[in-house]
């Protein structure tokens, strides 16, 4: 390669934005559309790359006979402007050297299909929030998305084109589905969108943290806290510039003006929380993402770990590690480094972690995309992972070497015994603080001699006296031997304070020879002695306390009381309840354990200001010896109080180490387990196969037989010989087509087997009718397919008896028929019937409204009567409608649908707007379950169920209803008689309504069953007889629960059928 006249392309990234733009031929098209929909005075600067030679060569003449925007190519030194269309050369790639932006000559002989990678690399690197990436490929052609990730990586935005509308839709919809896209086009009017995105991010969303207003902070606070809510991981110690530009880029994505808008809106979007959350941790990974950090690791770091390594154990841990790719990366390099140097007894323990688990998910699975895989050499996919389709998955030696786990690697205690920790590019989000605490943490999991590798722009700050370069020139360190693993006090205040607090400590460091000789003292000369938390739980100990203490039978414990004497024991019980009820030292001495008589003595001392923990010091000397050598050889409280040892921070770091080698045993548990698990069910396949396989065949109900590619019978199985009535001395080595009376000799039949074994054909639920001797008229559905037997082809058939079933199947469906043509002449009647008794119905309420209205004459109690005479129609005609509508469930659609109840539920409060707002009535709808229901019929039940409730309230008082999901228990399916087998969920109504006598309960569901006169409520009493015929025709039910005054509650339960 040669660069070429140096053609530096000059940035100012303050004024205005870049917009990259990767493109193929599939693409060509709405490339044109863009650039000529964008307006002159957008403000941004475009580049475009081409993908390998598939584009015309004089690109650029295209483009400016399609846009008024100046279209140049990159030839010589050119500084980008904003309003100007730039396009790469054939031929060359843009490259990034020391920051700047150049191009490159490709030669002949190099690979040029990944130039849209290098060209995102390398503007993502120098513009990095300021790039907007826009991506129209093609998938025809070899193509990754590294570029792509870069762009993200950089906090800057994603575009691609709607993987429906794409040409090509192979990338675009791989990107979208893992989350490497902030934006999808949807519309036609693509440049007006892209121009209000960055006007949203760009203008009204600074990078610089200092420039937050305080109302911002207020809801940028407000939005990490909802997320620390919704995912249980806090961000307030990640650098909030990096977050506010995430969420800048989110807002402006939604069109959202302000934070204020967008937390409002990110409340209730439980999809938003989960992007935002996604955005928050930055998952971008993809395999050997840097070549020469793997060769150093070849060079320079597996040596130094194999020459340390212990017990023939090299145990690793990938920290961030998303979806895995940079795990396996290492594992495939380790164990091609292991092979090449006959380290075969290595045995390797990589454990791999991260916040999110969907990556986990996806780590675990190990399957990859052909996109996934583009930048790895054909022999390692070759030698490390086994091809499905278009998918990669990792093979089993490389995935036996990897345990991954969602793990919060500054929360929760961190792995233990580590050789080499991996955590790159993940410390550059945190602050100062949580970046400490990170390096604390990585400290005391790494061995003597471990190794840290962090990323390029990543140290170790504060912590030279942790850890030291292992080159200067890398960012690579290994871990110090500090005696007694004493930690400097700035980071003891890192790990357990504030951030504010941290410069607090730093003051107070002590580096000189009086630290060195009191820290040795007080490790070599002091007593034995333990802390005990609140819990009366061993959170630290001090010395040799074999004498004192011993671990309980059973269950693992540090409970101080299940580790000594019984009668060291009951006094220590007295003693620790006094020294914290009287915040005092108490002193118990001379007590006698063991058959020796031998006595200790113990003292428990308060800490000031920590009253949680207190210290235990154990004696074993007389008590006479105790005083006379008390001021000599045991420290004071005060001391005691003042020493580094015991303080607050020493004990929380004594706490994770503790809860760090838990965390080992639980992750090896893991691991072995997993393997373990592995390596049964392995074992439990191959045994099936050998144990079983010839009693499957069996022991089997169908009928099965194996024939030669001649057609002559090699075996059946006992279900054959009883189905066909027949024995193996009459079919084996005959021809299947010469068996019995000839009865499969049917020429279709014999012309599809003879063409399986030619064509490897398949031959599934094929219908044959045969008349075999002794047994009559069979109906056979027949299934046949080659099977390869050593070096023979061999053809296996199946036979399912399906004789009786079309009989029976005939008899259905003339019943069927005839039911249907029944329930067409009921519904006929019935809405004749309807039209017929409605009709009189509607003549006696014209002409009784015609003689109120016209005759004058008419004496009062006569309009009493004809007010009688119209209210009794109008009952009349509802309870025709209701007979008529209970008659008509029976022949109603009875199909079942997957139905959402809440899309249902608003539709009915929809319908029933009018007397809703009549009454008005206040419903309330909690979330309800998707279930398989006849829809029509459970819409009319639950109308029925909120009309009851509104018509049957309190005079005065606005009804309340409230709609909700409860669980069903099995008490409750036992008392309505219901099935056990079945699953049912329950849905209530409760209103606050008149409610009813229990002993009514069960006598509301009888037809024209009224609790109250016709005065007083309308109704026919038929609505909730009709609501149990609906539960009736679904196999579930109804209940009722009430008080009278009290309101009702209704109980539908209705089972969970597929």
């Amino acid at each position: 390669m040669e660069i070429l006249v140096t053609k530096e392309v000059h940035t100012n990234i303050s004024n205005f934005s870049v917009v990259g733009i990767g493109v193929s031929i599939g693409a060509l098209d709405i490339l044109k559309k863009i650039l000529s929909d964008i307006p002159q005075d957008s403000g941004i600067a475009y580049i475009i790359v081409r993908h390998t030679l598939d584009l015309p060569t004089n690109l650029s003449e295209i483009l400016a006979s399609h846009t008024e925007i100046p279209v140049n190519e990159i030839i010589n030194e050119v500084n980008l402007e904003p309003n100007h269309i730039y396009v790469m050369p054939e031929n060359n790639v843009l490259i990034t050297l020391n920051g700047v932006l150049k191009l490159k000559h490709y030669t002949r002989n190099e690979r040029q299909n990944n130039s849209i990678d290098v060209f995102f690399e390398s503007l993502a690197e120098v513009y990095k929030s300021a790039l907007t990436g826009l991506m129209l490929l093609s998938d025809s052609n070899f193509e990754s998305v590294r570029g792509f990730k870069k762009v993200k990586e950089e906090g800057g935005i994603t575009i691609i084109q709607n993987p429906k509308k794409a040409v090509f839709r192979g990338i675009t919809q791989h990107l979208k589905d893992i989350y490497m896209v902030d934006y999808v086009m949807t519309t036609d009017n693509f440049p007006f969108e892209l121009l209000q995105i960055q006007k949203k991010y760009l203008t009204e969303f600074d990078n610089e943290e200092e420039n937050i207003l305080q109302n911002e902070k207020e809801f940028l606070t407000q939005i990490i806290e909802l997320i620390a809510e919704k995912s249980g991981h806090d961000f307030s110690n990640y650098k909030q510039a990096n977050l506010k530009r995430r969420i800048a880029i989110r807002m402006a994505v939604l069109q959202k003006s302000t934070l204020q808008s967008y937390y409002n809106s990110l409340q209730h979007n439980k999809t938003e929380q989960d992007i935002l959350f996604n955005d928050f941790l930055i998952p971008v990974t993809y395999f050997f993402k840097d070549p020469n950090y793997f060769k150093y690791l070849t060079d320079v770091v597996f040596p130094s770990l194999i020459s340390n390594i212990a017990n023939n154990t090299l145990r690793i841990w990938i920290v961030g590690c998303a979806t895995g790719e940079e795990t396996y990366s290492l594992a495939i390099s380790l164990q091609e480094y292991l092979l090449k140097n006959n380290h075969h007894a290595v045995k390797v323990q990589i454990f791999a972690s991260d916040l999110s688990e969907k990556a986990i998910i996806k780590a675990r699975a190990g399957i990859y995309s052909n996109f996934d895989v583009q930048q790895i050499d054909k022999e390692r996919l070759q030698n490390y992972f086994v091809k499905n389709n278009r998918e990669y998955r990792v093979c089993k030696i490389i995935r036996d070497m990897c345990v991954f786990a969602v793990h919060n690697f500054v929360k929760d205690p961190p792995f233990a015994k580590m050789d080499f920790i991996n955590c790159h590019n993940v410390l550059k989000y945190f602050n100062p603080f949580l970046q400490n605490k990170a390096l604390v943490s990585f400290f005391y999991s790494l061995n003597d001699k471990g190794i840290l590798f962090l990323g390029k722009s990543e140290t170790v700050n504060h912590a030279e006296d942790l850890f030291e370069n292992l080159e200067k020139e890398e960012t690579i360190y290994i871990r110090k031997g500090i005696p007694g693993q004493n930690v400097s006090e700035t980071l003891l205040a890192v790990q357990n304070n504030s951030p504010e607090k941290v410069s607090e400590f730093r003051k107070k460091t002590e580096t000189d020879f009086q630290k060195i000789v009191s820290d040795l003292l007080f490790s070599k000369y002091t007593p034995v002695c333990v802390v005990i938390d609140e819990n009366l739980e061993i959170v630290h100990f001090h010395g040799d306390t074999s004498p004192f203490l011993s671990p309980s039978q059973g269950k693992p414990s540090f409970n101080i009381l299940k580790m000594t004497d019984e009668e060291v024991g009951l006094q220590l019980q007295d003693a620790i309840l006094k020294a914290k009820t009287q915040k005092i030292n108490i002193r118990k001495e001379n007590i006698e354990v063991g058959k020796k008589h031998d006595t200790i003595s113990f003292e428990i001392v308060v800490l000031e200001n920590d009253y949680q923990h207190l210290v235990i010091i154990f004696y074993k000397e007389s008590a006479q010896n105790i005083k006379k050598n008390k001021s000599e050889n045991v420290i004071t409280s005060k001391e005691l109080k003042q020493s580094p040892v015991i303080n607050s921070d020493n004990l929380f770091f004594t706490d994770e180490i503790l809860k760090a080698k838990n965390q080992e045993l639980a992750s090896t548990k893991e691991e072995l387990s997993c393997i373990n698990t592995e390596l049964k069910e392995s074992q439990k396949e191959l045994r099936r196969a050998l144990d079983y396989g010839e009693a499957i065949i069996n022991t089997i109900h169908e009928p099965l037989l194996i024939m030669d590619s001649y057609f002559f019978i090699k075996n059946a199985n006992p279900a054959f010989y009883e189905c066909f009535k027949t024995t193996e001395t009459e079919i084996e080595d005959h021809s299947f087509f010469e068996i019995g009376n000839c009865q499969w000799n049917i020429p279709e039949f014999k012309e599809q087997v003879s063409k399986i074994l030619d064509h490897q054909l398949i031959i599934e639920q094929n219908k044959v009718e045969v008349v075999c001797d002794g047994i009559g008229k069979k109906i056979m559905l027949i299934n046949a397919r080659p099977i390869q037997t050593s070096n023979e082809s061999d053809i296996l058939l199946t036979f399912n008896d399906i004789t009786e079933l079309v009989h029976v199947n005939e008899i259905l469906m003339a019943k069927k028929a005839e039911i249907q043509k029944y329930n067409t002449q009921l519904e006929a009647f019935t809405t004749a019937a309807s039209d017929v008794l409605h009709e009189p119905l509607r003549k006696i309420h014209m002409f009784s409204k015609r003689t109120f209205d016209n005759e004058n004459n008419i004496s009062e109690l006569g309009r009493h009567y004809l007010e009688r005479i119209q209210y009794l129609i109008t009952n009349m005609s509802q309870l025709i409608d209701d007979v008529i509508n209970y008659s008509r469930v029976n022949f109603l659609e009875r199909e079942y649908k997957k139905t959402d109840l809440n899309k249902l539920f608003k539709k009915i409060i929809r319908d029933l707007k009018d007397i809703i707002t009549e009454k008005n009535a206040k419903i309330l709808v909690t979330h309800l379950p998707v279930l398989n229901i006849i829809p029509q019929q459970i819409q009319q039940l639950f109308s029925n169920l909120i009309i009851n409730s509104i018509v049957f309230s309190e005079e005065g008082e606005d009804p309340r209803i409230k709609i909700e999901s409860q669980s069903a228990s099995s008490e409750e399916i036992i008392a309505l008689d219901g099935n056990l087998d079945m699953d049912y969920v329950k849905i209530c109504v409760i209103d606050n309504g008149i409610g009813f006598e229990k002993d009514y309960e069960t006598k509301v569901f009888e037809p024209f069953y009224r609790l109250h006169h016709d005065n007083q409520f309308k109704g026919s009493g038929l609505g909730l007889t009709l609501a149990k015929k609906i539960m009736a025709n679904h196999r579930g039910f109804i209940k009722a629960s009430s008080e009278k005054n009290r309101g009702t509650t209704m109980m539908i339960y209705i089972p969970l059928l597929n």
